[in-house]
């Protein structure tokens, strides 16, 4: 774990262009995206400005250093920017921060019918259940690799400051520290493969 600046800015807009300008503007590059529509869930890697993120229910963008998400509340989109930032700005909150991974569904079996998409399956589920993550291609697979979302969690910083250990001042700040949340945030910042 080591310590780290994170600076959430939540806004709120009222229309999607709005929000297409708001999430364009916070990404350079090409972004993986994860967009939930009302009759499906997209999960890919593109330019954050081709997606029609106005007609989205909800979603997130992130690449390696920032996160966008939003949600849709009737015509009001809530959005929140995670990014790291310097630990001299004075914006943000200063954490404990631990990288970790989150798999994705299917592991690696081959080439689809195409030859150009991936096959993953997850062998608990119907064999008919196949993922394709066609954005994962050129990563070089071996058997039964599996692709993971890189997240860190963000975690408070605790130290004692109550006086020596033992006594009231000690234990009430100890009593404080485990009444809040072990995981303040967490932020994508990634996509890998690899075995559990």
């Amino acid at each position: 774990m080591n310590e780290t600046k994170l600076c959430v800015k939540p806004c709120q807009q009222q229309s999607g262009k709005q929000l297409q300008d708001a999430i364009v503007s916070a990404f350079f590059g090409p972004v993986f995206y994860l967009v939930q529509w009302i009759e499906r869930l997209d999960f890919g890697k593109g330019a954050a400005g081709s997606l029609l993120i106005e007609k989205s229910l909800a979603g997130r963008l992130f690449d390696a250093h920032t996160e966008v998400r939003w949600q849709k509340t009737g015509d009001t989109f809530f959005i929140w920017i995670l990014r790291e930032i310097d630990r001299d700005s004075p914006e943000g909150t200063l954490y404990n921060a631990k990288k970790c991974r989150v798999y994705l569904l299917g592991k690696h079996v081959g080439r689809g019918p195409d030859e150009a998409s991936l096959k993953f399956e997850e062998r608990h589920l119907s064999p008919d259940a196949l993922c394709h993550y066609d954005w994962m291609q050129d990563r070089g697979w071996s058997g039964n690799d599996r692709p993971y979302l890189e997240i860190v969690e963000y975690m408070p910083l605790w130290s004692n400051t109550g006086g020596p250990p033992g006594t009231d001042e000690a234990i009430r700040d100890l009593e404080t520290a485990l009444n809040v949340p072990r995981v303040v945030a967490h932020r994508v910042y990634g996509v890998a493969k690899g075995q559990e």
